[in-house]
């Protein structure tokens, strides 16, 4: 089974080669400096990356970049690199608008699994212990104790029993 690449839309990003010789099909080809290297999206015609910066890494493995440009299309993504010398390289990758990376994170911060952006306030204090408050998660650093960008909220009750804590709820609103 094949492993699907996501890329985010409009993002710059690196796709990685690993380039064969093309008489055997493993020998790992090493100096290839200017491969052919055309990109398809979302099955257009063929044509040169608009970054396509090309970068060896060692043994056989090559970097090439990609820019907002390269990925601002959703869809499947066809990259085909031909070099003299190596088997043609063919890769497919999905642009999506989010990655599962986005989405996974999205779901940890509504969850409150993210111990980031977070802001508490609205705090009342009993006999100087907290009983109440409020726990605010957002979707960046830039709007944390705004009322922009609130992915979820969630208050707090205390309730002590002397000096001791008996129950903590967070509870989200």
């Amino acid at each position: 089974m094949k492993n699907i690449t996501q890329l985010k839309q409009s993002t710059g990003s690196f796709l990685y080669a690993y380039l064969v010789d093309a008489a055997d099909g493993y020998t790992p080809e090493t100096g290839i400096a200017s491969p052919a290297i055309t990109i398809s999206k979302a099955g257009g015609a063929f044509a040169a990356p608009s970054d396509g910066a090309w970068t060896e890494l060692s043994n056989g493995w090559y970097k090439l970049a990609l820019n907002a440009v390269d990925t601002d299309t959703l869809g499947a993504l066809a990259v085909n690199i031909i070099a003299a010398g190596c088997r043609n390289f063919t890769d497919t990758v999905e642009v999506l608008t989010d990655t599962l990376e986005d989405m996974d994170s999205l779901i940890k911060r509504v969850l409150g699994l993210s111990m980031e952006n977070h802001y508490l306030d609205n705090l009342s204090y009993s006999n100087g212990k907290l009983s109440t408050g409020r726990i605010r998660i957002y979707d960046s650093a830039a709007n944390v104790g705004t009322a922009n960008g609130v992915v979820a909220t969630y208050n707090i009750t205390a309730t002590y029993s002397g000096n001791d804590l008996s129950t903590y709820q967070v509870v989200k609103s």
